[in-house]
């Protein structure tokens, strides 16, 4: 049945649904949010110009008020408004368990996260950024690369740890990559310095939650134990030189 569901009074561009029977409740949920295109839509309603390419802002008329705006994205009561999302897609939830308390567990699927340093000029940024390619690629170690993604170093460490460098047609990129979690640096748009984190396997993170079993119960730093429903999304830094 189409659907359109509304996310901060705009609609999906798509909505894909799979239900393996009439009879329960959805058993996954993959929200995917774009922090950037959220940010334009943020300053397109309080009257902030700015020049986009893209994912990626060439010029912006206020920088720190950009960042406030910003700011308010990890404020968000990202439960609350999920779990009307969940309600729109499976309206049955509540009938299908009301002999039980049951509600959806929302946990990070994937994530990326871009800090942008922005110059005023390509020429600006050019001026340094090969010293900063080298430095990043001969300064760093291994050891360095696991604790930058949350792996302490250990002797049951298995996963591969990968530094590389690539200079393509829209710049050069330095990425440092442990599993399939990397974070890497590159000139975007020729004008603006990317920092990005992406987290593709989110299993050995740990999230302040309570203990499995005991939801009412205190929170510690447990593992991020993945539920019923996933947040899938982007966000970003702004700064300005």
């Amino acid at each position: 049945m189409p659907a359109y569901l509304s996310l901060l009074g705009r609609s999906c561009v798509w909505l894909y649904e799979r239900s393996h029977s009439d009879l329960v409740s959805i058993h996954y949920s993959h929200i995917c949010l774009n922090g950037r295109e959220w940010l334009a839509h943020q300053m397109d309603v309080v009257g902030l110009k700015y020049k986009r390419i893209e994912n990626c802002f060439t010029w912006l008329e206020d920088v720190k008020a950009t960042q406030r705006l910003m700011d308010e994205q990890t404020k968000f009561q990202w439960v609350l408004e999920l779990d009307l999302i969940a309600l729109k897609l499976n309206p049955a939830h509540d009938e299908i368990f009301h002999r039980y308390e049951m509600s959806y567990y929302w946990s990070i699927h994937k994530s990326e996260w871009a800090s942008d340093i922005m110059f005023k000029s390509p020429q600006a940024l050019s001026e340094i950024y090969p010293q900063l390619v080298r430095g990043v690629i001969s300064s760093f170690s291994a050891t360095d690369v696991r604790r930058f993604l949350g792996r302490k170093p250990h002797g049951n460490f298995q996963s591969e740890v990968v530094s590389d460098y690539k200079k393509r047609e829209e710049g050069i990129r330095v990425k440092h990559r442990v599993g399939a979690n990397s974070v890497k640096m590159y000139d975007k748009e020729k004008q603006n310095l990317r920092l990005e984190t992406t987290i593709n396997d989110s299993k050995g993170f740990k999230v302040f939650r309570p203990l499995e079993g005991n939801p009412q119960g205190s929170c510690d730093m447990e593992r991020n134990a993945k539920g019923n429903s996933r947040h899938q999304g982007t966000s970003s830094d702004f700064s300005s030189f």
